[in-house]
């Protein structure tokens, strides 16, 4: 089974520590998108902001990837808005970080980019706000994307897990499915049964 009703991700695939968890041992840069995708059908593109990719980079990426599968780029930082030594986006950007986080949803998809501690009990109020709203609205019709970040994205596959079995409780969503660098963890445990 597969992650239904919303998108689901993180904020890369190409980070190499994820090898041997959420990447086959034996991955390599090259199988990382295809692994990814796989388990996540989102992923929110920051390398974008900095060069926009390549027709043929974009060619390879959407052949790796399912159909269904959603790529959330940001704008690359040549086309944003705002003259960032004008006094106005100066103060919008100083206030930025004082504004409480509220959960808007403005039009078909909302948009979530949790930013997680590294330590899940700290996030687990977070999760809970995240699944009353995605849950909400997934029930309105929408199909959310939901983007799990942390300060080191080492911890970010298994916050997404964990806050996707928060959303489950709450909406029927699909399951996760197995990770790619769990085949042999699994395997394992199979046979610590026997």
């Amino acid at each position: 089974m597969a992650i239904d009703a919303y998108h689901l991700g993180l904020p890369l695939w190409g980070e190499r520590a994820w090898t041997g968890s959420l990447y086959s041992e034996d991955a390599r840069p090259g199988d990382y998108l295809e692994q990814y995708a796989r388990v996540f059908n989102a992923v929110e593109g920051n390398s974008t902001f900095y060069s926009p990719p390549s027709p043929s980079s974009v060619d390879q990426w959407r052949e790796q990837t399912p159909e269904s599968f959603r790529f959330c780029f940001k704008m690359p930082r040549a086309l944003r808005a705002g003259d960032p030594g004008h006094p106005d986006v100066a103060a919008a950007r100083h206030k930025k970080p004082n504004l409480p986080v509220e959960p808007l949803r403005t039009g078909a998809h909302g948009f979530v980019r949790l930013v997680c501690h590294p330590e899940r009990n700290v996030n687990d109020p977070w999760f809970e706000i995240l699944a009353r709203t995605v849950s909400t609205w997934i029930d309105d019709g929408a199909r959310p994307f939901v983007f799990v970040h942390c300060a080191d994205n080492r911890h970010a596959p298994p916050l997404a897990r964990m806050a996707h079995e928060i959303v489950a409780r709450r909406a029927s969503v699909g399951a996760l499915p197995s990770w790619p660098g769990s085949a042999r963890e699994n395997a394992a445990g199979q046979l610590s049964m026997l």
